[in-house]
């Protein structure tokens, strides 16, 4: 069954036409990834579908009653005076109705005023349906989800409006979330997700029983997330079965039976009109009339083969500079942050030699991009020293890509970043994938991936043999992706990278400095340092999990002890004493399951005093549940 069925979309700009006759459904228990290069439709499609827009062609067929949720990649920041909590809350209107029903018949019920029979019944049925909805679980699930997505108990009351833009979106995106709907359609929900935050996203999706389209141009994520591939290019839409690496397989194996077909075609054609230009006029010309009137046949009703689009071939190079010292980097008891009181970040000594690539790690808001410019200088150490070996030269790219001028062209631009002919700064605009009239375009017009490949494009220009990178592949498509990736595999210097990209760590990162966030008392927290493992992604990846822990343990009915002090637990035991509280919060949720059903058993025999006592055990268990759910947001943050 489909949940939602395109045939024949197109869209237009003027007279460009953006794609043209698209045929897509999306099933009940779809898992699509939606691919593309920069300004290829992606998003026009996505609100196409969604009914945002409408098409300049097509139609689309909709199920009945379709509950449809849609994250867009642009979000509109919010001024709402609502809380993150209260913003959350929105998302489940008719348990709060049943819930502040249940509220006043309790109030009644602990009166001594007279209950009717009716008003029993009443409540026992209201409450099976409240129980039955999730109501006693439907605030654990928003601190679920938020902790998830990032969100700590101090960001809980924090106005909306006060949020950043990223805040603002994983908001958003955490609601889509708790409101489950039939279909999720996500354009880029991983723009402004760390880690941690990715991988909880890709295990929240795929235990997700409802069907999702999204976009993404995170690789690992459409790996452990899709089961179907959609490639939108050159206007076509090509359906791929499978995850990210299986439709490049698919997809190269496509082509490559593309161009076969292209290429036979092409020889028929040749042969044929060299038969027309040669026997037209001849003894042969019945012959040459009627191959004519094929190709003209042909041609008209759409049979002639286009070539195969072609992945252009990847031009970025970085040659690094004078070859520096064997010694890179050297740090001596260095502090970083804006504050002595709250030093954001701790570094032991550390040594960065020539050729390495470390890969710096850490949840946002822990000091990384602060980290690199402390490197750079930008920003003095709070404490310790730094230096830079012999010969090393420094090349930044910022996160947010601001140094750029709006107001110039990209060739104006590049002129004035390096002294060289117009011929010549052409060419380096088309090594980057800038060609033609591009070269003339403002910096204002690009979007957010062409600001990144000019960015890299401007790098490129210092001849830098050390790099700081803050996010280099941001709103990179993939190919554009993957392409950096082999430039940055190829060159000779010395790279710091701050990424969230997976692929791009696993392939280039030869050690891991790992950021953990900064508190008022880092020294209590074990947080606000920087730990360094000496290997590659796998390997530090492999180190997390703790060898001893056994997963499988549960105890069978698990007290709820006072819980013991942060400062006292590895994270070991966090891990087992969260273990502990989740069977515990899964036990009261069943005692007061049952406790429910004797309360609407006791409404329905009009037994008032039998209610009034399962009422005030309820209450008991309530708050066991409510105080076990503190402990595990306060251990788990």
């Amino acid at each position: 069954m489909s949940l939602l069925h395109a045939r024949g979309l197109a869209q237009r700009h003027g007279y460009e036409t953006i794609f043209a006759g698209i045929d897509c459904s999306i099933p009940t228990d779809a898992r699509i990834a939606l691919v593309g290069a920069n300004g290829s439709g992606k998003s026009s499609l996505l609100r196409i579908l969604t009914g945002e827009d409408e098409p300049s062609a097509g139609h689309i067929q909709r199920a009945r009653l379709l509950r449809l949720g849609y994250l867009p990649q642009e979000f509109a920041a919010s001024t709402s005076d609502h809380s993150l909590f209260q913003e959350q809350l929105r998302a489940f209107p008719d348990l709060l109705t049943i819930q502040e029903e249940l509220r006043a018949l309790e109030r009644a019920l602990e009166s001594n005023t007279p209950i009717t029979e009716h008003t029993l019944r009443h409540y026992g049925e209201r409450s099976a349906e409240f129980e039955a909805r999730g109501g006693y679980r439907y605030e654990h699930e928003i601190r679920r989800v938020l902790s998830g997505l990032g969100f700590g108990p101090a960001d809980y009351e924090r106005p909306l409006s006060q949020l950043s833009g990223g805040q603002q979106t994983r908001a958003a995106l955490a609601r889509l979330l708790l409101e489950a709907p039939m279909l999720l359609v996500l354009d880029e929900p991983t723009n402004h997700l760390d880690i941690a935050a990715l991988a909880w996203l890709e295990n929240y999706l795929s235990n997700y029983n409802c069907a999702i389209l999204l976009v993404s141009h995170d690789r690992q994520f459409m790996d452990a997330f899709a089961n179907e591939i959609w490639e939108l290019e050159g206007g076509q839409l090509t359906r791929y079965r499978g995850n990210f690496s299986h439709y490049r397989t698919q997809r190269d194996a496509h082509r490559e039976r593309q161009l076969k077909v292209f290429s036979a075609q092409q020889v028929t054609l040749r042969r044929d009109q060299e038969f027309i230009r040669k026997h037209l006029g001849s003894r042969l010309t019945a012959q040459a009339r009627g191959r004519q009137k094929r190709l003209r046949t042909l041609t008209k009703r759409g049979g002639l083969i286009q070539a195969p689009r072609r992945e252009r071939a990847s031009r970025f190079s970085f040659a690094g500079g004078n070859r520096s010292g064997d010694e890179v980097l050297m740090t001596h008891n260095l502090v970083v942050g804006y504050d002595e009181a709250a030093p954001l970040l701790r570094l032991p000594d550390v040594t960065l030699l020539r050729g390495e690539t470390a890969a710096i790690l850490g949840p946002n808001g822990s000091g990384k991009t602060t980290l690199l410019r402390t490197l750079l200088g930008e920003i003095p150490p709070l404490k310790g020293a730094l230096r830079f070996g012999v010969g090393s030269r420094i090349g930044y790219l910022e996160q947010a890509r601001a140094a750029l001028h709006d107001e110039e062209t990209l060739l104006e631009a590049l002129l004035a970043a390096k002294h060289m002919p117009i011929s010549a700064a052409r060419d380096e605009l088309g090594r980057f994938g800038f060609s033609g009239d591009d070269v003339f375009r403002a910096v204002a017009t690009l979007s957010g991936g062409e600001r990144s490949r000019f960015a890299l494009t401007l790098l490129a220009q210092t001849a830098a043999n050390c790099w700081l990178l803050d996010e280099p592949t941001n709103h990179l498509d993939v190919p554009s992706q993957e392409h950096l990736q082999r430039a940055l595999a190829d060159f000779d210097g010395t790279t710091l990278l701050v990424s969230h990209d997976r692929f791009l760590i696993a392939a280039l990162a030869t050690q891991i400095w790992e950021a953990r966030a900064g508190t008022p008392r880092p020294q209590e927290m074990g947080e606000g340092e920087v730990r360094i493992f000496a290997s590659g992604y796998a390997e530090y990846l492999a180190k997390q999990t703790d060898p001893h822990s056994d997963r499988s343990a549960k105890p069978a009915s698990p007290p709820l002890n006072p819980p013991p002090s942060r400062q006292a637990l590895s994270a070991y035991q966090r891990q087992r004493r969260l273990v502990e509280l989740e069977a515990t919060i899964a036990q009261i949720e069943e005692q007061q399951a049952e406790l429910e059903a004797r309360i609407a058993s006791a409404s329905a025999d009009g037994d008032v005093k039998r209610v009034r006592e399962l009422g005030k055990a309820h209450a008991r268990q309530a708050a066991k549940l409510q105080r076990a759910f503190t402990e595990w947001e306060r251990i788990s943050e």
